[in-house]
């Protein structure tokens, strides 16, 4: 069961959300799957969902498969990159030149930092390679 608080003032909106995914049906019903799951989507600053069911939608995290069909007509491809010391996926808008709205950003998921990780290790030994090669 997903908890969903939100208080409002005259000076901010607050909306929060447990992180934890149970199994539903099958012989792990009740178990948790992940305690680490993002619950809530903010678009641009301006307003945010909270939500409770499906985990996935069409393959996706639930929150970037929202925050990619809000933002289709502007929206790039979710990015996976380092920030500071967390590897993290950000799905962003561009809706003006030199102007970049957030709108769904996570720590990136185990399988995601493995493949990030392997691509950055990929990409560092070519470029070593290249060098040894004019060398």
């Amino acid at each position: 069961m997903t908890q969903i608080l939100a208080a409002l003032t005259q000076e901010y909106v607050l909306v929060a959300s447990d992180r934890q995914l149970t199994f539903v049906s099958g012989p792990r019903k009740g178990q948790i799957l992940d305690d680490d799951t993002c619950k809530l989507v903010s678009l641009c600053g301006i307003w945010g969902i909270a939500y409770t069911g499906f985990s996935e939608l069409q393959g996706a995290p639930t929150h970037e498969w929202i925050a990619v069909r809000l933002a289709e007509n502007n929206c790039r491809s979710p990015y996976v990159g380092q920030l500071r010391d967390l590897i993290v996926v950000i799905v962003f808008t561009e809706p003006a030149p030199e102007t970049i709205r957030i709108i769904s950003a996570r720590r990136a998921l185990r399988h995601e930092r493995q493949d990030y990780l392997q691509a950055v290790t990929h990409r560092l030994d070519k470029i070593a390679k290249t060098k040894r090669q004019r060398d």
